[in-house]
C-alpha cells in the first residue's frame, strides 16, 4: 500500500486506488487570536465541509459513511491532517473526478486558511511511487525480504569486510613484473601457458661453386633457438627439404650432421639435379624433434638471394 502525503504548497492531489491512503495537511489557528495556531482540536470538535469538483456547493463530511478519528490526525502545533482511506469507498469516491477540491473546516474558535486542491489522473510517477513504497513482505534478511546487516543470509558487514581485505590484499606491481597465474580452475592450462617455450631456426644456404665440379654443392647450415637461446642438445631427427615453386621437391628431406657439439647442422647437396638455380625461387623446410614434439621452421630464398 502506498502512503501520499500532500502539505499546504502542493496543489494536487493524485487520485488513488483501494490500496492507498492520501493525508492532507493543514494548520488551525485561534479565532480570537488569527496569529495563535490552535492545538488540542479533536475531530469531534470541527465539521469538515467538501465541495467535489463539479459539485455547485459544499456538503458536509461527517456525510460520509465511517467517518471518525481513523480520518484525523493532530502533528502538533496547531498542525492537522485530513486522511482518505482508498479502502473505504466512499473516501475513495471522494478523489474519483479530475478538477479542483476545496476543504473547509469549521469549529467553535477555530480559524483556518482555505484549503483548495486539484485532483490529477494517476501518472506514472505515481504508479512508480506506490512499486518503491511497497516494501517486500517477507521479513528482513529472509528470502526475498529486504537485505540487512546481521548474520543472516545477506550480511552486509562479511561482505564489506570481503571487500575491504580485497582491496588489502591486492598489492601493487611495478613495470614489466610477471604476473602470476592462479593455478585454477584448469592446472594444465595454467601450467602449460607459464611453460611455454617459444622455438625458432635459423636456415641458411651457401651455394660454392669453384669451378671444382668434384666439390661444387649447396650447403645448407641450420641453428635452432629456444626462447632466442641457441639449442645445443637434446635435437633428434634433423632434416632439410627444398621445394620448388611448382610444390615439387627440389630434393626431399634429408638427414643433416651435427657441427661438433654446437646444436647446429649441416648438410651438403652435391647432386646437380638437386641443386638451385640462377633466377628461381625455393622453400627450405628445416624439421628436428625437441623437446619431444617435431618442431619444423620454413624459410624463402634462392642462389640469388
Amino acid at each position: 500500500m502506498a502512503e501520499f502525503q500532500y502539505g499546504p504548497q502542493e496543489k494536487n492531489l493524485g487520485q488513488i486506488t483501494s490500496a492507498d491512503t492520501v493525508k492532507i495537511e493543514f494548520c488551525l489557528f485561534d479565532a480570537t487570536a488569527p496569529s495563535t495556531v490552535k492545538t488540542g482540536v479533536a475531530f469531534g470538535d470541527v465539521t469538515v465541509m467538501v465541495c467535489k469538483p463539479g459539485a455547485t456547493a459544499f456538503a458536509a463530511w461527517p456525510a460520509v459513511p465511517g467517518w471518525g478519528t481513523g480520518n484525523w490526525q493532530e502533528l502538533g502545533n496547531g498542525w492537522y491532517q485530513i486522511i482518505l482511506t482508498g479502502s473505504v469507498v466512499a473516501e475513495l469516491a471522494l478523489l474519483d473526478t479530475t478538477g479542483p477540491i476545496k476543504f473547509h473546516i469549521a469549529g467553535t474558535g477555530i480559524a483556518h486558511p482555505p484549503i483548495s486542491r486539484t485532483i490529477v489522473a494517476n501518472t506514472n510517477i505515481q504508479a512508480v511511487a506506490r512499486t518503491l513504497l511497497a516494501l517486500p513482505a517477507a521479513a528482513p534478511d529472509a528470502a526475498t525480504g529486504l537485505p540487512v546487516s546481521d548474520a543472516g543470509g545477506l550480511d552486509l558487514d562479511t561482505l564489506l569486510n570481503r571487500l575491504d581485505a580485497m582491496g588489502s590484499s591486492r598489492g601493487t606491481a611495478d613495470p614489466g613484473d610477471q604476473m602470476d597465474l592462479v593455478n585454477a580452475p584448469n592446472a594444465t592450462a595454467v601450467t602449460a601457458i607459464q611453460g611455454a617455450a617459444v622455438y625458432q631456426a635459423s636456415i641458411e644456404m651457401i651455394d660454392d661453386d669453384e669451378n671444382d665440379d668434384e666439390n661444387d654443392a649447396d650447403r645448407y647450415v641450420v641453428s635452432w633457438f629456444k626462447n632466442s637461446e641457441p639449442v645445443e642438445s637434446g635435437i633428434t631427427l634433423p632434416t632439410i627439404r627444398v621445394v620448388k615453386t611448382d610444390g615439387t621437391d627440389l630434393f626431399a628431406a634429408a638427414t643433416m650432421t651435427q657441427i661438433g657439439t654446437t646444436g647446429a647442422y649441416y648438410y651438403n647437396q652435391v647432386t646437380a639435379a638437386s641443386r638451385v638455380v640462377d633466377g628461381a625461387v625455393y622453400l627450405r623446410i628445416a624439421q628436428a624433434t625437441i623437446d619431444g614434439e617435431t618442431r619444423e621452421w620454413r624459410r624463402g630464398g634462392g642462389r640469388d638471394s
